[in-house]
């Protein structure tokens, strides 16, 4: 059941006081050197088209015609490998590798960098704080238009529409009734995406009682960009759209499929179930990313609660079990451990492609099976064990509180992490479910 529903207060109208930013005024240089040096890093294309394909070219092509998906499925049945690519060169491998081909993990990703990102010195960012350090505790109603443009430098992290802000927006009042029309005109947002964002840390700000992951707030386009998408494997394909999309917590805890193909430029369907996959691990932490965190560190070194493991995690893994010469190729491949342990039909078919074991070692993919059943099956039943204890909550909640609206909201379970629903007539193979096609 969902408990945040459960406590929620009478709906008014009246915005509630806030707390304005959080992060302190000594965390100011932290902030001012994301953004005065993102211009040194990697020059990264926020396009898909620009970033090399993992895949082959008969499963990179994704044709809109119907019939053509048709075939594509038939035929995907029956060879997975086209999922996962081989198209990595010797060259970019020992790159990702020790000079002995062991393992090393990637600890602190170059982040993506954007032309459309102002920088702010430490200075700005330190006066930004200061103001925002002032007004904390004041409704947003009752911002002044420095704070108002404070908020959305510092706090947003989205300094280019400053200017236009200053200029338009003189109040907090007038900041939360911003039609998304207003938001194009008034401050010059012309992506989706970052109105979406805006939106959202507005509603919050009035009616922080409402929100459902309240957690979601602590996460930035920075940890989404730099780390998260680093950590599902699909960094080097999407860090940069996620970066430029200003995606956060907030924007992801409501992300879909759709948004992700038509405004974050994702269109190849297992790189958003890869995604999606991930998207549900935080919900079922609550966006804590300090309990995320903290569950990795403990079973860094044990082979325990995969269920959080990154993709590196996992590559190490492989390299642990004896299968050395193949955990390269599960690298950057979108395959992560919540995407093993929600999808019940990832087996080890669908993990011998990934590692592009040959079908005729036989006996490496037994090894194979066994330790992998022996890695998720105590997840999945422990998965399993959590849905019942909900489902078994939410009956009675509802049997509590009678079939009338509140009920109903005592009642519901959180669908996108313990049962996803599926589209009507959307049949697929198992494995193909594991990518999403």
């Amino acid at each position: 059941p969902d408990d945040d529903d459960a406590q929620l207060p009478p709906y008014t109208s009246e915005p509630t006081t806030s707390s304005i930013s959080r992060l302190t005024v000594d965390e100011a240089a932290m902030r001012s050197t994301v953004f005065a040096t993102q211009a040194t890093y990697r020059q990264a294309s926020s396009s898909e088209r620009d970033t090399p394909s993992p895949l082959p070219p008969a499963a990179a092509h994704d044709s809109s015609d119907k019939s053509t998906k048709k075939k594509k499925k038939s035929a995907f049945g029956g060879s997975i490998s086209r999922v996962f690519g081989r198209g990595r060169t010797k060259q970019s491998m020992e790159s990702l590798d020790g000079i002995d081909g062991s393992f090393v993990r990637r600890t602190s990703p170059a982040p993506p960098t954007t032309a459309a990102v102002a920088s702010l010195t430490q200075e700005q960012l330190q006066e930004r704080f200061r103001v925002l350090e002032e007004a904390r505790g004041t409704p947003m109603n009752r911002w002044k238009a420095a704070t108002v443009v404070a908020w959305l430098e510092a706090t947003m992290h989205m300094p280019q529409y400053a200017e236009m802000c200053r200029e338009n927006v003189k109040s907090g009042k007038l900041l939360m009734g911003l039609t998304d029309h207003e938001m194009q005109s008034e401050l010059g947002i012309s992506n989706v995406m970052h109105r979406k964002k805006l939106k959202l840390a507005i509603a919050e700000c009035l009616h922080p009682s409402h929100v459902k992951y309240p957690k979601a707030g602590d996460l930035d386009h920075d940890w989404i960009s730099n780390v998260w998408i680093h950590d599902l494997g699909l960094g080097s394909q999407h860090a940069q759209a996620f970066y430029d999309s200003l995606v956060d917590g907030r924007v992801l805890s409501t992300l879909d499929r759709k948004e992700l193909e038509k405004h974050v430029g994702i269109s190849r369907k297992y790189y958003q179930a890869s995604i999606m996959f991930g998207i549900r691990l935080l919900k079922l932490l609550q966006f804590d990313k300090q309990a995320l965190t903290e569950r990795r560190a403990m079973c860094e070194e044990a082979d325990t609660d995969p269920i959080v493991w990154t993709n590196q995690r996992l590559v190490q893994w492989v390299d642990s079990i004896d299968l050395k010469e193949y955990a390269p190729n599960l690298r950057n491949s979108g395959v992560h451990g919540a995407a093993i342990v929600f999808e019940p039909s990832f087996g080890v078919e669908a993990m011998a492609t990934a590692l592009g074991i040959p079908s005729a070692k036989v006996m490496v993919k037994k090894h194979l099976s066994e330790e992998l059943d022996n890695l998720v099956r105590p997840a999945r039943e422990s998965l399993a064990k959590l849905l019942a204890d909900q489902t078994a909550l939410a009956k009675s909640a509802k049997k509590k509180a009678g079939s009338g609206s509140v009920g109903r909201s005592l009642a519901r379970l959180d669908d996108d992490v313990f049962a996803p629903k599926k589209k009507k007539g959307f049949k697929v193979r198992a494995v193909v479910r594991v990518i999403g096609e």
